[in-house]
C-alpha cells in the first residue's frame, strides 16, 4: 500500500500515536481515509483546550497568569514547547484581542538587539504592525520589548502595541503552532 498523505498529516500522526492521542490500531484504520487530518487535528485541539490553551488557525495560544518579565514569560512559554507570540496578520490581532480581552501581555517583539529595529522571537523583521498612537516611544530610553492590549488604548480594537521596559512584569502570550512537531 503506498501512502500519499501530505507532509501536515505524517506530522499530525506521529504527533497523535506518540502523544496517545488514538490507539494505534485506529491510526492504522484511517491512513489513506480523507478524513485523517481532520480527525488529528480535531484530537490535537482537543487535548490542547482541555489544558487552557485556544485553538485558531492551526495554532493554539495560552495565556499565562502570572506576571513576568518579557525574558520569564518567554521562558514560561519554552517550557510548553512554545515561544511569545508572533502575530502576522490583523486576523490574528483581531482573534488575540477577543479571545485574551484587553490585558497586557508580551508578545515575541524586541528591539533589544538595536534600537528601532523591530524583531520576532523567531528572528524575522516586524512586517505587520499594530502600534497604538504614538508608540514605540522607546520612552525614557527603556522600552524594548512589546505588548498587546495596552490599557491606553480602550476604545481601539486592534491597533493595541505598546512598548514596555523589557522588566516590567505583565502576563505571557504564548503560541505553538500544530503544524511543527
Amino acid at each position: 500500500m503506498t501512502l500519499d498523505l501530505p507532509i501536515i498529516n505524517l506530522a499530525c500522526l506521529h504527533t497523535c500515536v506518540r502523544l496517545n492521542l488514538a490507539p494505534r490500531y485506529i491510526i492504522k484504520d484511517l491512513v489513506g481515509e480523507s478524513g485523517f487530518a481532520s480527525l488529528c487535528l480535531t484530537l490535537l485541539t482537543e487535548t490542547y483546550n482541555q489544558q487552557g490553551w485556544v485553538y485558531f488557525g492551526n495554532k493554539v495560544y495560552f495565556f499565562s497568569t502570572e506576571k513576568k518579565s518579557w525574558s520569564e514569560g518567554r521562558q514560561f512559554c519554552t517550557e510548553r514547547g512554545a515561544d511569545l507570540l508572533i502575530i502576522n496578520s490583523r486576523e490574528e490581532q483581531e482573534f488575540i484581542t477577543k479571545a485574551f480581552g484587553s490585558s497586557e501581555a508580551w508578545i515575541g517583539l524586541t528591539d533589544t538587539e538595536k534600537e528601532g529595529v523591530w524583531k520576532w522571537v523567531d528572528n524575522s523583521g516586524l512586517t505587520t504592525a499594530f502600534w497604538w498612537t504614538g508608540e514605540p516611544n522607546d520612552y525614557d530610553r527603556n522600552e524594548d520589548c512589546a505588548i498587546t492590549g495596552y490599557k491606553g488604548a480602550v476604545s481601539e480594537r486592534v491597533s493595541t502595541w505598546a512598548d514596555y521596559p523589557c522588566d516590567h512584569p505583565v502576563v505571557g502570550l504564548c503560541e505553538k503552532s500544530l503544524t511543527e512537531f
